[in-house]
């Protein structure tokens, strides 16, 4: 069987601590399930806390054997090839495949180097299962970490070559390995690196090309912010991360980070310290516009703008300073952009002066008393308008639908999941039962976790669940635990049932 084997190499650089000095090479599972036909990506994370630069040689030992080929024994391929890992944290991932028939691999990584003594890292108990139909959910967590050892202390592992069994890992290297296997290797990676950048060019065109992020970019250099850094992360010439910096002749700074998969956009995150151009329904409102001016009117200055786009979604966070550093927000979300949804707005109780408690102790009883005549007044105006059209008191606005902008929310949760946004995911569930809290039990203005629970205690309402609920999806949207499908379906349906619920005992949702 065709032996295609290449190592491609993406260093991530993070600077760590750490007392011992090693070299460690990790994964994060033992056993990778892929499918006939397909490729195994294995990623590794290495480890050098020596303070510098480590060079050595890196050795690569693959032993298949063939589940369709009766009676035939293991075979052996060893690779390697010169060596170095910068200090720090650097992730690598291990590609090995496709496959044309059925096959288990066992595989071996071998890092031998000198500082002070010599040294070996070995890396032992990775298997690929590849299978004829499709493996399903197989790959689980299971971390498997390397040893690193004196050379004269590093156990003699076995290869089996089909011809000659026992032999140690030296005997394996000098008669399994075929000549220009160095080169074959250096080759490969040179093949990933050219094929990188192509995808990287059409990636970066599709971004450009598609209709959401072109309108954003078109917005930014209407503002007056150019393009002075491009990042673009290509999974596949249409998959993949960008990140993009702006700069304005001010010295302004703006960046653009988002993803795409299969051609499609899926999310985009503006940020910056200056005002950005907002939704249209957004820069309409005249609460949030009666809000803007007055913060400007009492001297706060804008800090943050934060503008997270999806296809069916734009949440805005924004953020304003006085000169004491008290803050005010403005958070909003924009549904399908028809639906202004959960506008909450806060600043701190404006500071009055010693001035002004004496004008209002003078100005108090005048003003009851004209307050008292323009009550009168106006009673009698609207009584009389009244009995002329009597439709009149029924002309009601329509209050906010809060239950459907909540379950338009638990829709965008399952929506971002399942476009591989978990955060996202559990960052929108958590937004929806905060908002449907937050005006069913009170005034809408309660948005954070420790408001909504504050809100619900006064109420004397049991709140054991919501703070399940609520620390599920922070512990995914900002401590970055790892997101369970599971999960995430019961937050969604339990969410669904408070809201039901509690709409239920109201009569206020069927």
């Amino acid at each position: 069987m065709k032996r295609v084997l290449c190592l491609l190499l993406l260093l991530c650089l993070v600077p760590i601590g750490a007392a011992a000095q090693e070299i460690t090479i990790s994964s994060d599972q033992r056993d990778y399930y892929v499918q006939q036909g397909a490729q195994a990506s294995i990623p590794l994370v290495l480890t050098n806390t020596y303070g510098h630069e480590v060079r050595g040689t890196l050795e690569r030992t693959v032993v298949s054997d063939s589940l369709t080929s009766a009676g035939a024994g293991p075979e052996s391929a060893v690779q390697s090839a010169a060596f170095k890992i910068p200090d720090g944290v650097h992730s690598i991932n291990l590609h090995l495949g496709p496959y044309d028939a059925p096959v288990t691999q066992k595989v071996t990584l071998r890092f031998e180097y000198t500082e002070g003594t010599d040294r070996v890292v070995t890396l032992d108990g990775l298997v690929v299962y590849v299978t004829e139909n499709d493996p399903g959910q197989q790959n689980t967590k299971d971390p498997l970490i390397s040893t690193d050892l004196p050379a004269s202390q590093t156990p003699v592992q076995e290869v089996q070559q089909g011809q000659g069994e026992g032999q140690s890992l030296d005997q394996a290297l000098q008669n399994g390995q075929m000549p220009g296997d160095t080169g074959a290797l250096k080759n490969q990676l040179m093949q990933e690196a050219n094929a990188t950048a192509r995808n990287r060019t059409s990636l970066e065109q599709v971004i450009e090309n598609d209709p959401t992020i072109r309108e954003i970019l078109a917005s930014l250099d209407a503002q007056g912010f150019s393009v002075d850094d491009k990042q673009v992360t290509p999974e596949s010439n249409t998959t993949g991360q960008f990140l993009y910096h702006f700069k304005k002749k001010s010295g302004e700074e703006a960046t653009l980070n988002g993803g795409m998969k299969d051609a499609s956009f899926v999310f985009a995150d503006q940020v910056s310290a200056s005002p950005l151009s907002l939704p249209s329904l957004m820069q309409k409102n005249a609460t949030y516009q009666a809000f803007a001016d007055g913060l400007h009117g009492d001297g706060f200055d804008h800090v943050k703008t934060e503008i997270n786009s999806t296809p069916n979604r734009t949440a805005v966070v924004l953020a304003w300073a006085d000169r004491g550093q008290n803050p005010a927000t403005a958070v909003a979300t924009v549904i399908n952009n028809t639906t202004l949804a959960g506008l909450t707005l806060h600043r701190p109780p404006p500071v009055p002066s010693t001035l002004i408690p004496m004008l209002l102790a003078f100005l108090r009883p005048i003003a009851l008393t004209l307050l008292g005549v323009l009550c009168i007044v106006g009673g009698f105006v609207l009584y009389r308008r009244r009995r002329r059209d009597p439709d009149l008191a029924a002309e009601v606005q329509p209050p906010f639908d809060y239950v459907q902008a909540a379950e338009d929310l638990l829709v965008a949760a399952a929506s971002f999941y399942a476009q591989g946004s978990p955060q996202r995911g559990y960052g929108a569930a958590g937004e929806a039962l905060r908002l449907f809290l937050s005006y069913h039990y009170g005034d809408g203005t309660s948005s954070t976790d420790q408001e909504v629970i504050a809100l619900l205690t006064r109420q004397g309402s049991d709140i054991s669940e919501i703070q399940e609920i609520l620390a599920q999806c922070s512990l995914v949207e900002f401590a970055k635990r790892e997101p369970e499908a599971a999960e995430f379906g019961g937050i969604l349906a339990s969410v669904r049932v408070i809201i039901r619920e509690a709409g239920r005992i109201s009569g206020g949702v069927n």
